[in-house]
């Protein structure tokens, strides 16, 4: 994985991909049997990428009204402890967390 700087373009073009390869997944969900530790994760993951893009949707929209951004910024900054508190907590993969002992 490239570790260089993204341009709003390779952003963009990621977010489209994304945005197709979820299509997909939601008929996957839809269809077959789950492993609900997997279902887990991939809900809490798909809940951070919300309130992830819903505070960068925030942040675009404070530069261009010129609206005070330092809350945003809180928030985002909350998310990245909680990603590294639940990463702290369940060890180094999720799937190996719920794992019974």
């Amino acid at each position: 994985m490239n570790s260089g700087p993204r341009t709003a373009t390779d952003t963009s073009e990621r977010l489209k991909a994304a945005i197709g390869e979820l299509g997909g997944i939601q008929s996957l969900l839809v269809a077959g049997e789950l492993d609900p530790r997997i279902l887990t994760d991939f809900r809490d993951a798909v809940n951070r990428v919300r309130n992830t893009a819903w505070a960068a949707y925030q942040y675009t929209e404070s530069k261009i009204t010129g609206k005070d951004s330092r809350s945003i910024i809180s928030i985002v900054a909350g998310e990245r402890r909680v990603v590294t508190e639940l990463k702290r907590w369940k060890g180094s993969t999720p799937i190996e967390a719920n794992q019974p002992n």
